[in-house]
């Protein structure tokens, strides 16, 4: 697994990039600021207009290390890339699928699938840690929606059908966005989404953070070696990165907006460093962007369990993470793309048995349908015998999803729950099928 390293950001208007030896130096007014060794770093940040040497850029491609350059304001200007890197019959294979129909359908169903799942992730979450503070009643109502336009994503004939869905979505999650601001409610409202420019205080810190996010994604599959420009969902034009921007739908909720809510929350900006233009864009000044800056690095630090691979790693790994596992997609190793859907709480153990008739071909079908979903939510310990982790919303998607899939007339489910303790539950002995890879 990649390590993850360190990124530099620089704040300064008036800086200039330079390289001695095997450093990178920060001069303001030729006067040295900074220097930082090469080799701790993944990403370098630039919010000035003065530039970067041709050595240092030179030296960042070879070391693949990601150089982007943004405006003081936080908008994006360019990127710097080496040598195209990587394995050429992936690059080839992504080229090819991203000219499916049907494939881009189904790859794109599972990033808005993630998308409007952890959106609605973050509603729930509100419900159960902040009942007294918010409008439940309201809060409610919109995850209830949300959980209704799960199925209508999955079932999506069309990419205009799934953008309309994903569209409505996104109207009713923040359309309740200003219930989860707990805090500073003066400086701090949301009326609705909107950018370029964005208008108030939240729109602002939301806009900076999805392109930090975008940032990171777009480094994160040039290293696996996928072209970030060739998407699925998003529309491919010169200088967009469009495949960056489909794998940023099933991040943004629970990566950059609760980032944003929790700095909200918890007093740790206020809305005295932010800057009203005459046409009524709304800019954040220095100090709170080094202060966000400075959050969004302890935030890529903390440790969670990857859904999917049920390991410990990074927030700052997620995006390198959610890269490789499509790269692998791509590659014919996995079944489908295991979008992130991230867990409400410590989840619980879930056991799931089946048992489909496999007389007909259809039958047969249906089986490595059912095996093919339980698989992306936990792990096989005997034929038919799934254990998967889960929280509320994921047992009901799943259950949702596998009642689907089977034939009623002669098929059955089984769903045991055994509660979150299960570490000490569970005796095993013989053959730990749990520890070897089923490939469908």
């Amino acid at each position: 697994m990649k390590k993850l390293l360190n990124t530099l950001y620089v704040t300064s208007e008036n800086s200039y990039l330079g390289l001695d030896g095997e450093n990178v130096v920060v001069y303001d007014d030729k006067n040295e600021i900074g220097r930082l060794p090469l080799h701790n770093l993944e990403e370098i940040i630039s919010f000035g207009y003065r530039g970067t040497s041709p050595a240092l850029m030179g030296a960042c491609a070879d070391r693949n290390i990601s150089l982007c350059y943004l405006t003081p304001q936080g908008k994006f200007l360019a990127r710097v890339s080496g040598k195209v890197k990587g394995n050429v019959v992936l690059r080839k294979q992504q080229f090819q699928s991203s000219s499916e129909d049907i494939k881009c359908l189904e790859i794109a169903k599972n990033c808005i699938l993630g998308k409007v799942y952890n959106s609605r992730w973050v509603l729930e979450r509100a419900i159960r840690d902040h009942s007294m503070q918010i409008d439940v009643d309201k809060v409610k109502k919109a995850s209830i929606k949300l959980k209704e336009f799960l199925d209508y994503i999955q079932n999506s004939q069309s990419m205009n059908q799934l953008r309309g869905y994903e569209g409505e979505a996104a109207s009713i999650y923040f359309g309740v966005f200003d219930e989860l601001i707990l805090q500073q409610k003066k400086d701090f409202f949301f009326q609705g989404r909107n950018r370029r420019p964005p208008l108030d205080n939240v729109n602002a810190m939301l806009s900076f953070t999805y392109t930090l996010l975008t940032t990171q994604i777009t480094s994160a599959l040039e290293v696996v070696g996928l072209d970030p420009y060739v998407g699925y969902m998003h529309t491919e034009r010169p200088g967009r990165v469009s495949l960056s921007l489909d794998l940023i739908e099933e991040l943004r909720a629970v990566m950059a907006d609760r980032f944003v809510l929790s700095l909200i929350n918890k007093k740790i900006v206020n809305g005295k460093n932010f800057i009203k233009k005459e046409n009524g864009a709304v800019l954040m000044d220095t100090d709170i962007r080094k202060k966000l800056l400075s959050e969004w690095q302890n935030k890529k630090k903390e440790i969670i369990t990857h859904p999917y691979l049920n390991e410990k790693v990074e927030w700052g790994m997620v995006p390198f993470v959610q890269a490789m596992l499509l790269a692998r997609y791509l590659r014919g190793d996995l079944d489908e793309y295991p979008v992130f859907l991230w867990k409400c709480g410590d989840g619980v153990l879930v056991l799931i048995t089946y048992d489909v008739n496999t007389e007909t071909a259809e039958g047969k079908t249906r089986l490595r349908k059912v095996a093919k979903q339980c698989v992306n939510y936990g792990r096989r310990v005997q034929n038919s015998v799934f254990e998967c982790i889960l929280d509320n919303a994921q047992c009901v998607m799943l259950k949702a999803i596998l009642t689907d899939l089977i034939d009623k007339d002669v098929d059955s489910l089984r769903f045991y729950y055994l509660g979150n303790r299960y570490q000490t539950k569970i005796e095993h002995v013989g053959v730990d099928r749990a520890d070897q890879t089923l490939i469908l």
